[in-house]
């Protein structure tokens, strides 16, 4: 009996999403082994290159997983060429890498194409000039950073705020993959608690 290819995948991001990294990296190495213990054939590229000893990779990816470590954004259409047809998702994480990559998407991609957002910069961007005081177009920012992006078959926010934003956008395939952590609370009560809270990677 022959039994039918796993889906793949090509997975673009800044870099290998090492968890040691951080910088949202630890959510995007969840997403990957997610899809690799879902059975996907997973290729990673790292589209600003990587520059990590390889042996890193070999301790916080699964070994099912390809990555084309010595890659970066300038090949990336040679490797469309040569592998045509062989992805039926192309997932990007960060939409300044989908900026990066448009042009070879259109040309040469005919998968479905998942746009991870990762962060919405122009929320940041309102933040920062709330803070300093400064007028600031949400609205146009929103737009100009999301645009090209109509030949997504879907968007990916980290949670529900964001995507509001998107759908705000008239973005009807949006969804919401936050972060992965499993909590273990204190049998301290609340009372008893001192100090200070850091939440990050």
């Amino acid at each position: 009996m022959v039994r039918p290819a796993p889906p793949r995948v090509l997975f673009i991001e800044d870099t290998v999403p090492l968890r040691h990294i951080g910088s949202g990296f630890v959510r995007s190495n969840d997403i990957v082994r997610a899809m690799a213990k879902l059975g996907y054939a997973v290729t990673v590229l790292p589209a600003g290159g990587y520059r990590h000893p390889l042996s890193n990779i070999h301790g916080d990816l699964p070994d099912t997983v390809e990555v084309m470590h010595d890659h970066d954004h300038t090949r990336l259409r040679d490797f469309l060429l040569q592998r045509s047809g062989y992805y039926g998702t192309v997932w990007i994480g960060r939409t300044h890498n989908f900026r990066l990559i448009h042009p070879d998407l259109v040309s040469v991609q005919s998968a479905r194409i998942i746009l991870d957002t990762e962060a919405i910069v122009a929320v940041r961007q309102a933040a920062k000039a709330e803070l300093a005081g400064e007028t600031f177009d949400f609205d146009s920012a929103l737009a100009e950073e999301f645009a090209g992006t109509e030949i997504c078959r879907a968007l990916i926010a980290v949670n529900e705020k964001e995507a509001g934003f998107l759908r705000g956008l008239g973005r009807g395939n949006v969804h919401v993959i936050g972060h992965v952590r499993q909590p273990e609370p204190t049998d301290r009560p609340f009372a008893a608690r001192s100090g200070m809270l850091f939440a990050g990677a």
